[in-house]
């Protein structure tokens, strides 16, 4: 995955040149750090991380300054009574419960009506 610090892609390469913009008073505001933090967060997921915390850390990344930024954490933390991704511990997940997380996710009415704004789930 190496070549991805060395030559990222141009969908990388935007990203970075947004949040350099968005954060010019910030230190790591480079365009290195976008494909290093994608590095490091494939490492996580290979680590058995828990899905919900690497969308919290990309969340982080990119939206901190944001009015709702609270609102977009507690949507991809969850509910502890409701979803399966608040009650498995952070890190040394199994393959079988990253699965589990990532489903939670993929069927969280809240974070697919925050991610989409065409999503019409009375179709």
């Amino acid at each position: 995955m190496e070549v991805f610090v060395k030559e990222p892609s141009m969908d990388w390469m935007e990203s970075a040149r947004r949040h350099d913009s968005l954060n010019r008073d910030s230190k790591q505001g480079k365009e290195e750090w976008y494909p290093l933090q994608k590095l490091d967060l494939a490492k996580l997921k290979f680590e058995g991380a828990n899905p919900a915390f690497i969308t919290i850390s990309e969340l982080e990344a990119g939206f901190k300054n944001k009015k709702y930024f609270s609102k977009y954490l507690e949507a991809a933390q969850g509910v502890h009574s409701e979803n399966v991704r608040s009650r498995l511990s952070v890190t040394d997940l199994s393959p079988e419960q990253q699965v589990d997380c990532l489903l939670d996710q993929a069927m969280d009415y809240n974070i697919l009506s925050k991610m989409w704004s065409g999503w019409e789930p009375w179709m």
